[in-house]
């Protein structure tokens, strides 16, 4: 599995503004990738939008996203402070399958 990640607005941003990252995800293997678990953190400084842990394209059937408050130990579906990581979990990726995640965060003030 080959990952790229973007966020937009690049570039320095202000207390307030809000982040979009974008993942995606591609299968570059020969076979079929299964159990597919995407992990990424919420960077420090900012604060998950409630909902906007999602897929873009659309995922396998099963496919579901969790968040973790406790550093990536441990995930469930409650988005309760604090949210530390979000994980998006696909069942199969075929062949040059891909798959577009996305979150979004607001910069906190410091």
């Amino acid at each position: 599995i080959a990952a790229t990640k973007t966020v937009s607005p690049g570039g320095p941003q202000q207390p307030g503004a809000t982040l979009t990252y974008t993942i995606v995800c591609t299968n570059i293997g020969e076979g079929t990738a299964t159990a597919v678990n995407v992990t990424d953190q919420i960077p420090d400084g900012t604060k998950l939008v409630v909902g906007s842990l999602v897929f873009i394209s659309t995922p396998p059937g099963g496919s579901y996203v969790m968040v973790s408050h406790d550093g990536g130990k441990t995930y469930d579906s409650y988005y309760t402070e604090p949210m530390t990581h979000g994980r998006w979990t696909i069942p199969a990726m075929g062949p040059g399958e891909s798959v577009t995640m996305e979150f979004k965060v607001v910069i906190q003030p410091w």
